[in-house]
């Protein structure tokens, strides 16, 4: 009789109730960005632009505004999904470090995770990056996919 078993289960089963509580907080939020009244903050348009244009200075100073992390936009993308689709891992680092982990599974609009986003986008160090973390390897998006068959 194999002893590894009985842990392997314990820890499936306890990845799926908590996919299942993910997947539920994570339904009821997505329409809450969809239906957005409250316009995006100063701030996290300028953290959103320094992402994009890649200004490290300037974002280090805007992270400290952790409100600014937690809106998103028209399309459901967070200050976290931006970064992981920009070719400077610092970025991502940054933002990374400066967002609640409760942030790091929240999907688009589209249903994409950070994780799918930066495999779409051929970004390997941020692929990396994002499981160095500990972001979950099998969070799948809106389509089932996970970010193995993704990646093939």
């Amino acid at each position: 009789m194999d002893t590894n078993d009985d842990p392997d289960e314990d820890h499936l089963t306890s990845y799926d109730i908590q996919l299942s509580i993910q997947e539920s907080i994570e339904d009821s939020k997505t329409e809450f960005y969809r239906e957005r009244f409250i316009p995006l903050s100063d701030q996290n348009r300028k953290l959103v632009e320094a992402i994009k244009q890649g200004h490290i200075l300037e974002l280090q100073e805007y992270v400290k505004y952790k409100y600014a992390l937690d809106e998103a936009d028209e399309k459901g993308w967070f200050p976290l999904h931006e970064a992981v689709v920009q070719p400077i891992q610092q970025i991502l680092e940054i933002v990374l470090d400066a967002s609640y982990k409760t942030l790091w599974e929240f999907k688009t609009s589209d249903g994409e995770t950070p994780l799918t986003l930066a495999i779409k986008a051929g970004l390997v160090e941020n692929v990396r990056t994002l499981l160095e973390k500990g972001i979950w390897p099998n969070t799948k998006n809106d389509k089932g996919e996970t970010p193995l068959l993704i990646g093939k």
